[in-house]
């Protein structure tokens, strides 16, 4: 059921994306008035619009949404551009100002919670970021705990820390996770039951490898090419030369918007029943990510198409997953090798 929810939270965030910002706050006020998601009463002033604080003797300062609870504060959202980064300054500074309030949500292109600490600089509050991908656990429980009826200090900070703690682990692990790990495993393992000669004899030839799948990256020396002679005055390689150093003859580039934060592309529609190679280049970074999609691995129907030929695709820049905005689809499981130049 909140799978569901938080799915339907993903639907209005991509039809929204590209709206005003007064769009977005009427959208995220009915959002939290829903009595199918969060609960809160409009008529009882538990979702309160632009509350006006008091800083010094003149200044004032407007969260977008405060949520409320039998007259007492609970979280603020403060609501940006679904196309810009994080930005957090102005939610760290209303979490100052107003003392009981424990928790800030932040909403751009990823959702983002916040335990403030009053006694923790800016840079060292704890927050955790949920991409707007559908069936996120991370979002999932996001609804799950941020509704009227379930909505918890001390349950949210464990959910909040639990999360971070889960973040740090499995990022430890992936560095321990390596090829002498996986030697010294074997080898404690048939030494149990055979002698070190033994195991030498039987292993003298075997060569261990491990790789994560689809996070090659490969450094631009190894294509043997001057890059200073091929960046282009505006930071670009270009299709050309990339699609030549892959040794591509066909397939779709996209490049970020100049005016949002996405890969924007009108690639043809039969690319999705054939092989098809998809390359995103990051001019900022200066890197372009390749990714092979099987034919028939994305239905026609799943897609958001711009006419009868054409498919639209608008890809989230900076985001892990790689999801299309239009669609939801999330790209990284087909991400081949990420090359830096």
């Amino acid at each position: 059921m909140s799978s569901e929810k938080w799915n339907k939270i993903v639907d209005f965030y991509n039809k929204f994306k590209f709206k005003s910002e007064e769009d977005i706050q009427k959208l995220w006020e009915q959002l939290f008035a829903d009595s199918d998601l969060f609960g809160y009463s409009k008529i009882y002033n538990e979702i309160e619009a632009h509350r006006h604080i008091k800083c010094g003797s003149t200044i004032r300062v407007i969260p977008d949404i405060i949520i409320k609870k039998d007259n007492k504060d609970l979280f603020i959202v403060e609501l940006k551009k679904s196309s810009l980064d994080c930005g957090d300054e102005q939610l760290l500074s209303y979490l100052k100002l107003i003392h009981n309030i424990k928790f800030g949500v932040l909403i751009c292109n990823k959702l983002y919670i916040y335990n403030f600490d009053t006694n923790k600089s800016d840079e060292e509050q704890i927050k955790i970021a949920i991409d707007f991908t559908y069936n996120n656990p991370l979002g999932i429980k996001f609804v799950e705990l941020f509704t009227k009826r379930n909505f918890n200090v001390n349950t949210i900070k464990k959910f909040i820390e639990g999360s971070i703690k889960f973040k740090k682990n499995v990022h430890e692990l992936k560095n321990k996770v390596n090829k002498t790990f996986v030697q010294n495993l074997i080898k404690e393992y048939c030494l149990k039951n055979y002698s070190e000669n033994e195991y030498q004899e039987a292993t003298k030839n075997l060569e261990v490898e491990i790789n994560f799948k689809n996070n090659k990256i490969v450094p631009s020396n190894n294509r043997n090419i001057n890059n200073k002679q091929l960046i282009s005055s505006n930071g670009k390689l270009g299709k050309s030369e990339i699609f030549k150093r892959l040794g591509l003859n066909n397939g779709t580039y996209a490049v970020k918007n100049k005016t949002a934060n996405i890969y924007w592309a009108n690639p043809n529609i039969k690319f999705l029943d054939e092989e098809w190679n998809l390359v995103l280049e990051d001019c900022t970074n200066h890197k372009f990510y390749h990714f092979i999609i099987p034919a028939n691995s994305i239905r026609k129907s799943s897609i958001k198409l711009k006419n009868s030929k054409q498919i639209d695709l608008q890809i989230m820049y900076n985001d892990d997953n790689f999801t299309d905005s239009r669609s939801g689809i999330s790209f990284a499981k087909w991400l081949k090798e990420t090359i830096i130049y």
